[in-house]
């Protein structure tokens, strides 16, 4: 079995890649695992189809003074952004570049429900009930609408899962590819 694996630099991951790839190159995928992708991205579906960190600082004096910034922007533990930080010669900045990263997200704006629903491989539709991005009511109906998803829902857990129970979420994925 061809594994294939699709990545971007920094904290945002093409959200639409793998399930785009399952639908239109099903002999590539044998299972989709789906972390908070919604099949409609946009507004009013998605309370926040794009996080807003064009006002982020370039560069900060320290670590903590950058946790600051973000956190008082409304991010409430600011852990997995600070995983793209870096200590420059001038001070803390983040690795990525913030024009950048609002045009990677502004491209997954849309309805990728066509998408969602064309891919046919079993899938793992992981999601966090205290997300700010994808509401639980559109999680619920992306596993009733598309057969073979099986949806697992976090209590207590935000967006990224795999950061706020590490465990939990690699328990879900072990036990629904073990049962492939």
């Amino acid at each position: 079995m061809a594994r294939y694996a699709c990545r971007s630099p920094g904290p945002f991951r093409p959200r639409g890649t793998g399930r785009c790839i399952a639908a239109r190159h099903p002999d590539l995928v044998r299972a989709l695992v789906v972390e908070e992708g919604g099949a409609l991205n946009r507004q009013p579906d998605a309370p926040n189809p794009v996080l807003d960190v064009s006002g982020w600082p370039r560069c900060v004096a320290t670590l903590a003074e950058l946790r600051r910034e973000v956190e008082s922007r409304g991010i409430p533990d600011a852990s997995y952004f600070l995983e793209s930080a870096a200590e420059h010669p001038d001070g803390w900045g983040f690795l990525f570049d913030r024009a950048d990263m609002m045009e990677s997200q502004r491209a997954l704006i849309g309805d990728w429900w066509p998408d969602w629903l064309a891919s046919t491989c079993p899938a793992l539709l992981v999601h966090g009930q205290d997300s700010f991005v994808m509401r639980t009511a559109m999680a619920v109906e992306m596993a009733e609408r598309r057969p073979g998803t099986v949806l697992r829902e976090f209590p207590g857990c935000g967006h990224w899962v795999h950061d706020d129970d590490p465990d939990g979420f690699a328990d879900a994925v072990r036990e629904f590819l073990a049962a492939l």
